[in-house]
């Protein structure tokens, strides 16, 4: 698991085999730190919500000033292509809570909710590829958010039939559905982890287990300290008055 410094230390109790470290082959994986970098993870998002599934959504929004962006990048060009955001909830609500009633254990300032997950469908790997950026940012989220945010507790609203994605590596269903009014009212699933104790006992026997949690990813950098929120919010703000204000 993470260690408070962010670096992955091993799990000596995990009896796994550790799979090929060339499954995040061509990829790169980092939190934004500059305003730049949070506008390219919001023009993936921008692609996937908006001209993809044609939500009415604004990319950035107003969570976006409190949050962090993840970025996927394809080595060869340096292109973004995937994405993820964290929200703490030590400075507000998270955007589900407008539609779910979230557990206590998950409204307090250890925890944050994951969301906005969106990758280019050129590099989804559909079919017997392994989902590189997937497995990336999953393993980012993890480490990020457990060893460097202090984040051990997160939360996530899902499309149920997608929520086997999160399952699978360890969050937990609350039971509660609810049609999701910011994108396009469309059903969702609430599910709830604590990354000390369920993704642990999930990966105790988990084929990957050993990947996303003891063996080191070249692919992934980790930030050596907490970077700053609301960088993608700063896309739309001329830096000069972000920062007088």
């Amino acid at each position: 698991m993470t260690t408070q410094s962010g670096s992955i230390a091993t799990s000596p109790g995990r009896q796994l085999v550790a799979p090929s470290p060339s499954l995040l082959d061509g990829y790169r994986f980092r939190v934004c730190d500059t305003v730049e970098d949070a506008a390219r993870a919001v023009a993936v998002r921008r692609e996937v919500y908006v001209r993809g599934a044609g939500y009415d959504i604004a990319v950035p929004d107003e969570f976006d000033t409190r949050s962090w962006l993840l970025l996927a990048e394809e080595e060869a060009t340096g292109a973004a292509v995937g994405t993820m955001r964290i929200t703490p909830r030590r400075f507000g609500s998270y955007e589900c809570e407008r539609y779910f009633d979230i557990p206590v254990s998950h409204r307090t300032r250890i925890c944050g909710e994951i969301n906005r997950f969106a990758i280019l469908p050129a590099h989804r790997r559909a079919g017997s590829g392994m989902p590189a950026v997937s497995l990336g940012l999953v393993k980012l989220v993890i480490h990020f958010m457990a060893g460097v945010a202090g984040l051990p507790r997160g939360v996530v609203a899902s499309r149920p039939e997608r929520s086997f994605t999160y399952e699978w590596i360890g969050f937990r269903s609350t039971g509660q559905r609810a049609p999701y009014g910011s994108l396009g009212a469309v059903p969702h699933e609430l599910l709830v982890v604590d990354f000390r104790d369920d993704i642990e006992t999930a990966m105790a026997t988990h084929p990957l287990g050993s990947f996303l949690l003891d063996e080191p990813s070249p692919e992934i950098t980790l930030p050596r300290q907490v970077p700053v929120l609301g960088l993608a919010a700063l896309e739309l703000t001329p830096l000069r008055t972000a920062v007088g204000a």
